[in-house]
């Protein structure tokens, strides 16, 4: 089982089609005349999968979590494929980016961007 669609559209109005990362905030979805480009990914914040073809064990990967848990809502931050990339490479991302870093990282983003939507108010 993948993120569901209903799950990345709510992850991408609640993110406010910017990149959760700190350092990025890349706009990711873009008007191309009449066309949209999505350039955005669902990243799994406990890993999706436990672990690679190399056989190392992924460091976020959590297996008391079940398949629904894993592509939840809660479980999932809206990033560029270059933040995503960057937080699951080995071995930097993954020492770099713990579960508990990426949640703060994500309710962060979300704050804010519901902070600003109100200050201007979109939402009351």
């Amino acid at each position: 089982m993948s993120v569901r669609y209903s799950v990345k559209v709510s992850l991408a109005m609640f993110s406010g089609n910017r990149c959760a990362m700190p350092s990025c905030r890349r706009p990711l979805a873009e008007r191309n005349g009449q066309e949209v480009v999505f350039l955005d990914e669902a990243a799994h914040i406990a890993g999706e999968h436990g672990g690679t073809d190399s056989g190392r064990a992924a460091a976020r990967y959590d297996p008391t979590m079940t398949s629904e848990q894993r592509n939840s809502l809660a479980n999932v931050i809206y990033v560029c494929p270059t933040c995503h990339s960057k937080i699951d490479s080995y071995p930097n991302g993954e020492r770099d980016y713990t579960v508990e870093q990426l949640l703060d990282i994500k309710q962060g983003h979300e704050s804010a961007v519901k902070a600003a939507m109100r200050a201007n108010g979109i939402l009351n």
